[in-house]
Parts: C-alpha cells; structure tokens; sequence
C-alpha cells in the first residue's frame, strides 16, 4: 500500500484512511452479484403529493426538444403510459370524474362550473350561488356548483371521491390553475379535490393566474411559485393544473414552440421546489393525445433510477389504469381507500421491459459528470469570492509593508492560469481525472489564500464567516496531523500539546456538536437557526486563538462536525455517485499530501541548515548583515510557499459538510435508521482508533468511549423523528437493485 511507505514509520491518517475505505467499500459495493431485481413494490408513504396535470400534450411534444426538463424526466423516472379506462358516456370531464372516484364515473360540460368565491358568476357572486345551491355556506376557497348535478348523471347521492377521502382524513389540499378558453371556463381538475359538497380547501381556478403574452395566454410562472411555495408548508397535496397545454393543442404546430418551453420551465420550476421541500411530484397527461389514442403518460419525477409504473388493472408494466392513481395517493399518504375506490395501487418495477424503449440523451460519459457540475459551480463561486477578498485585504496588507502577504499575493496570481485551464479541461472533457485535478488545485489555493491573505485579520472583518471555518479547519490540521509527522516538526504557529488536553477536548467536541444539532432541530424560525450556526462557528473559531485546550476543542469540534456530515451525507439518496467521486479522490488526496509533507518537511529542515551555513560562510568573506536578512527572508518565504499544511483534505470535508446541510432536512425523511445507524458505528470506531493512535494510554481508551457514545446520541438526536418512514429507504433499494 502506498500509504504505508510514509518516510520515517507509518503516519496515523494512513490506518484512518485504510478503516475509511474499507468502510466505505463495503457500503458501496455489498454483497451478492449486484443482479437487478424484477420485483415490483409499492411506492414508499410520504408527507406531501404535488400532481402536474397537463392536458393534450402529445407524447411526442413530450419528447421533443422544445421540452427538453420533460424529455430527460421521462428518461430518467418512472414512466407509464395511462390507459383511461372510461366505458361509459366519455368527454373532456369525465376523466377527472374517473380519477377522482377510483371507479368507472361519467361526467359532463357541468364538471368544468368551478370557481372561487370570491368569483362573479352571471353577475353574482359564486359563494352566493353555491348557498342557494346547496342551503350552506362553503367551506373552502374554491366551489363546484355543477358537483350535485354530476352526481345525479351518475345515480349517486353524494360523490365521494379523492377529496372527500382526503377530507375525513385531515388532509389538507389546494389547487391551481385552470384550463380556460376564450370563450368559456374549462376548470375540470377541481373535480380531483372536492369533498362530498363540491368544496376545496384553497386554491386559484380564475384568471389571476393567466398572463398574456403576444398572442398566447400562458401561466403566470412567479405568481404560481408564490402560492407554491406557500402551500406547500401548508397543504399535503396540491394540484397544479397547467392549463396551457390544452391552450396549446388549439394552435398550429408551427406556434408550439414558445408554449411548450414555458411548461417545461414551469414543470423544471414546480419540481425543483418539490425537492426542497421533500414533496413527491406525478405528472400527468390525462386525456389521450392524437398520437396514441388509447393511452397517455404518466411520469413520477422523483429520484428512482430506471424503473417503470405498473398497474395491477392492466396487469402489464408500462401501461397503468386511470383509476389506480386516487388508490396510489391515498396509500402514498398513508390512507385506507374507501371501499368505493375499486382501483388498485400502482407499483414499481425494473425498467428492462420492452413496453417503453427511450433513447437516453446524454452519453455515459456527459451523465456522470452531470452530478458533478453542482459541486463545480460551487467551487467556482467560492473561488471567485476568494479571489475578491484576496485582493482587498491582500490589497490593504501591502499598505501595512507585510512583505509577505505580498508574496502569498503573488502565488494566488501564479496559480490562476492553471486553475483556469485545469476548470475549462473538466468542463470540456468531463472525466474523473479532469475533475479531480481541479478540485486538487482548487483546495491548494484555497489553502494558500485563507493562510496568507487572512491571517491576521480575523478579528475585524465582518465578512469572516468563512474564514472563521477555515481556521477551525487549519487549527486541526496544523495541530493534530504535523505534530505527528515523522521527524517532529513543529510549525511556526502551532503547538506542542501533552497531557489531558487531547482527550479532555476529545470529549467535549461530541458533546457540542450533540447541541448543535439539537438546536438545529428545534421548530425555529430560519433565521433563529442561520444566527445559531453562525454563533457555533464564531465560538469555535474564538477557541482556536486560546492556548492549548482550546486549540484542541477547536480541533476537535471540526474534525467531529466533518466526520458526521460526510457520513449522514454518505447516505443521502440520489448523492451516491456524487459521493463516490468525492471520497476517492478525498482518500486519494490525502495519500499525496501526506507523502508531499513528509517530503518537503524534510526539504525544509534541510534547506534550514543549509541556510544557516551558508549565512555564516557568506559572514565570514565580509558580506555582513545584508546578506544575513536578505538570505534569512529568502528562508522565511521559501517555508510559506512550501508549507500548504493539509488544507486539501480539510477543504474536501468542508465542502461534503457544506453540501450536506441543506439537504438533511428533506433527504435523512427517506434514510433507513438501520443505516444512519451503521455509519454513526463506524464513524464512531474511526474516531476511537484516530485517538488511540495519536496518544497511547487508558485515557484514549477512555475518550474512545465517550466519543462513541456521544455520536450515538448525535444519530439519535437526528432520526428520532424519522423513524415512521425508514421502510422508504428499503424499498427504493428494492426497485434500485
């Protein structure tokens, strides 16, 4: 093993890094041949549905580049083509009327007599007219008032469909949008959430959600996002009718275009809101479209790998019925169907059938870096805004004569042009390889610039955040690594420590993270939890100035924060790729950086001797004090252009941290506890070994203990409330296998 070659005895990363891997080896790669299952399971429950319904959008359309979010959707998610199931008087409502019952149901022209009370109808108001209609006033903010005439057409007293099932059941609902005409209101999708007296919740029907532009009349993109955002922390499912597809169909093919890009933006738009919000998204085209008349698609955008929906009415993957998707949701929220609802929950199965043969878009090479180009966005914004505060503080260091924050200057300067080309070589011949150079150099400038720039200056810059984690960051690095490097060399400004400071401060980190995290999760205002984050992280970064233990418990606290955040983000669905990439060249980073330090701190002791030697001779043939200070500043620049320290591995956990935050609210819901679980273990093992090797003695033995116990309460802490949902977890990976 490379690692193992370390000059003068093994260093401690390298049995870290050796346990790390084989932990993660494990996960990645478990046991069995890795065969795909053709099982099929059930959706997993969740908390929150959001249905896009897009009438008369043809398959094809679909499929085109004038919707290419669409396009890849499809490609990527479960897909089923929706067979309408309707054998009785069929028209444009009667559909809605189908999945809203779960059941064989006609409708006619009066299902479209929906409104908001607020509404004028025929000059009065619509809440006036539903109370003469129905002897009550209504209990929502959208009424039907062609519901009970629907019910007589199909000899029923009361329809009770998917909104009265929600209704019973506590669950909240909302719609919006509409599907309106010039010349009359066509609003059939309000029949997907009534109750039994033809009443929603909430939601816009009318035209304040319509816009014009030139000659089409299309969505009003921003208001939706509004009312969006706003339902969703209030409703658990929600209706989103985009009406602009059936405006479309009316248009002739060549005046397609625009329309479709807009629902395709509108679509990308409601299901990147959903994922913030751990909403599950369906969309669906409804009525048959002229390409196929007999079936139309369904789509679930939601991260399932390559798999299809399947019907237990059609008996037939790929194809599902009309009437099992009201069974579905309800089920998905975790609702008994009412025995009215002779539908069926739809299942999910490995896409390997020959039903549905789609082309992929993108060649294996352009997908995989696809999950890499957040992360390279994001490293180029953090680059840039270094880059910025390097030249004005660097900027006001040159005024105050530190000749070498000059010199750090100069070496930002000299590594953009490579950083550069290493960015425009991963963008342009995206592999592994390209885009591990990158982040290589990315965090060696990083490095440099938060050491050399900002060293002196975090008392009084207020925007110190980020440095403030980065000197956590290089307090654990300069501290607890190169004190043990092979020849003992002790940093300029980093100390020795013996006694109980490591453990003591061993002890402690766990303990505040277990805060941290249990103020975190406490049901604050976001801004309560940003001003607690930032506190910690102040703090942290105060205790890094103090002698000995708090040098340590600053240490301690970034090393314990790194740890937990690459191993709950290990287990995040849809990041495993993702992860993969990062974690090996994480491990392979470190194994070049510890060698390097091994070799230019030997460089570096010798080229201190050899200075000293050479200023005594140079002395003696009369050259004197110049040649003294003018070879003694060569010595000081040449050992801080030499000494990166380890801030390549200490960036590569904080950026996993970092990406890892925001996703933990919406993606640990869908872990399996057993897991979260295993990591913790295992982290929790790492961390034992990791002190026991820096120190030997009862005392490591003992701070091993209290570390791994006080991680345990960090997985607790954080699945205490997601313990209902962790079979969701277990059967994703059924469909994934």
């Amino acid at each position: 093993m490379a690692l193992s070659t370390h000059v003068g005895g093994r260093h401690p990363s390298t049995s870290i890094l050796g346990i790390l891997f084989a932990f993660f080896l494990s996960v990645l790669f478990p046991h069995g041949d890795g065969c795909p299952s053709h099982s099929a399971v059930e959706l997993p429950r969740v908390k929150c549905i959001v249905v896009i319904l897009a009438d008369s959008v043809g398959f094809d359309e679909v499929l085109s580049n004038s919707m290419p979010f669409l396009s890849q959707a499809v490609r990527r998610c479960p897909i089923g083509l929706m067979s309408r199931d309707c054998r009785l008087r069929e028209n444009v409502a009667s559909n809605y009327v189908t999945i809203s019952l779960g059941q064989r149901c006609a409708g006619d022209e009066k299902a479209s007599l929906a409104f908001g009370v607020e509404e004028e109808v025929d000059g009065e108001k619509a809440s006036d007219v539903y109370e003469r209609i129905y002897g009550v006033k209504p209990k929502g903010s959208i009424v039907h008032l062609g519901w009970k005439h629907v019910a007589q057409l199909n000899g029923c007293k009361e329809l009770l469909g998917l909104g009265w099932a929600l209704s019973v059941n506590g669950v909240s609902r909302a719609i919006f949008g509409n599907e309106d005409c010039i010349n009359k209101p066509s609003r059939y999708s309000a029949c997907l959430l009534t109750d039994e007296l033809g009443c929603v919740q909430e939601g816009i029907v009318d035209k304040r959600l319509l816009k014009r532009v030139g000659r089409f009349v299309l969505t009003d993109e921003k208001m939706l996002l509004h009312l969006l955002m706003r339902a969703l922390d209030l409703h658990r499912f929600i209706v989103v009718d985009l009406g602009d597809a059936r405006r479309v169909a009316k248009l002739p093919q060549e005046a397609r275009r625009l329309p479709l890009m807009h629902i395709d933006g509108v679509v990308r738009m409601i299901y990147e809101l959903c994922v913030h919000h751990d909403a599950f998204l369906w969309f669906v085209i409804p009525s048959p479209s002229p390409e196929r008349q007999e079936m139309t698609l369904v789509a679930i955008l939601s991260v399932y790998g390559e798999a299809l929906l399947t019907s237990k009415t059609t008996r037939t993957y790929g194809i599902i019925s009309a009437t099992d998707l009201a069974v579905t949701w309800l089920r998905q929220l975790g609702i008994d169907p009412p025995p009215q609802m002779t539908g069926h929950a739809i299942m999910v199965a490995q896409a390997d059938d020959a039903i549905l043969k789609l082309q992929r878009l993108h060649t294996r090479t352009k997908q995989h870096f696809k999950n890499y180009r957040g992360a390279v966005i994001g490293a180029v914004v953090v680059c840039l805004l270094t880059l910025f505060f390097a030249i004005t503080l660097g900027a006001s260091n040159i005024l105050h004569q530190r000749h070498s924050q000059l010199l750090g200057f100069f070496a930002l300067s000299s590594f953009s042009l490579p950083l550069v080309l290493l960015l425009a070589g991963a963008l342009v011949f995206p592999s592994p390889l390209s885009t591990f150079a990158f982040v290589v150099t990315f965090s060696l400038i990083m490095g440099t610039v938060m050491h050399r720039c900002f060293g002196g200056l975090l008392g009084a810059n207020v925007l110190s955040l980020l440095l403030l984690l980065a000197s956590t960051i290089d307090c654990f690095f300069s501290n607890a690594l190169l004190r043990n490097s092979f020849i003992g060399y002790t940093p300029i400004n980093g100390w020795r420590f013996y006694g109980i400071g490591n453990e003591l401060a061993g002890a402690l980190a766990p303990c505040c993270v277990i805060s941290l995290s249990w103020l975190l999760s406490l049901p604050l205002r976001r801004t309560w939890k940003l001003l607690i984050a930032i506190s910690f992280c102040f703090c942290v970064a105060m205790l890094v100035g103090m002698p000995n233990l708090g040098s340590n418990l600053g240490s301690a606290l970034a090393i314990g924060a790194c740890v937990s955040g690459v191993t709950v983000a290990f287990f995040l669905k849809g990041h495993r790729n993702k992860l993969i990439f990062i974690l090996c060249a994480m491990g392979a980073s470190f194994a070049v950086v510890s060698l390097a330090i091994a070799a230019y701190e030997s460089l570096l002791g010798e080229m201190h001797s050899h200075v000293g030697q050479l200023i005594e001779r140079i002395s003696k043939f009369g050259v004197g004090a110049l040649a003294d200070a003018f070879m003694r500043k060569i010595s000081i620049h040449a050992e801080v252009i030499l000494h990166q320290r380890l801030y390549l591995v200490g960036i590569a956990f904080l950026i996993i941290f970092t990406l890892s935050l925001p996703k933990l609210r919406y993606e640990l819901a869908d872990a399996n506890l057993g897991n979260v679980k295993l990591a913790i273990f295992f982290s929790c093992v790492v961390l034992w070994l990791m002190f026991l090797l820096n120190d030997t003695g009862a005392l490591s033995l003992v701070t091993g203990l209290i570390v791994s116990i006080s991680y345990v309460f960090i997985a607790l802490s954080a699945t205490s409330r997601l313990i209902t949902s962790s079979g969701s977890q277990q059967a994703k990976r059924m469909v994934l296998k």
